[in-house]
């Protein structure tokens, strides 16, 4: 089991508050209510404060991770971002179908986002759930399902390929 016991407590509280307290930045949330009352889609905004905070994220837990002694520190495989959906992951009894399969065939062409909030909307609201999902299936990793969930190396190995495509995105403009 992949788990990430020295995690700081700050690190899955401010995890946690960014997720559950939107519209609440004084309260560690965040800026934008991704679904404000009324609304059927994203709201505009939200998906680049998406990629743009979970990048930030990604990179404090990394500096906290190098300021670690080396027997402290998990095992670099263990949290090398993906760069691609495992072929693992691509089978129905996670959930995969022909949505996910589209998802990913449009995330070949970067082009096809006008925008980095349109593409942190594609993504938070279509594969990366999909992701926390079908990993916590696959892998037995409950903890996936929830806001502690950077407590597992997959956490960081999921948003690791959500960044991999932000920054794929930033590379085509």
């Amino acid at each position: 089991m992949p788990i990430i016991n020295n995690i700081p407590d700050e690190m899955i509280t401010e995890h946690i508050n960014w997720h559950t307290r939107p519209g609440n930045p004084q309260g560690g949330g965040r800026k934008i209510n991704p679904w404000p009352p009324g609304r059927i889609t994203a709201a505009p905004g939200s998906g680049e404060e998406f990629l743009v905070w979970h990048k930030g994220y990604i990179d404090r837990f990394r500096s906290w991770i190098d300021s670690l002694p080396t027997d402290q520190k998990p095992k670099v495989e263990q949290l090398s971002p993906w760069t691609e959906i495992s072929p693992g992951l691509k089978m129905g009894m996670v959930g995969w179908g022909e949505t996910q399969a589209v998802h990913e065939a449009r995330l070949r062409d970067m082009n096809s986002f006008g925008t980095l909030d349109e593409l942190g909307r594609f993504l938070e609201w279509g594969l990366h759930g999909w992701l926390h999902n079908a990993c916590a299936s696959m892998f037995d990793e409950p903890v996936l399902l929830g806001f502690r969930s950077p407590r597992v190396t997959y956490f960081w190995q999921i948003h690791g390929l959500i960044d991999h495509w932000r920054q794929k995105w930033e590379d085509a403009q």
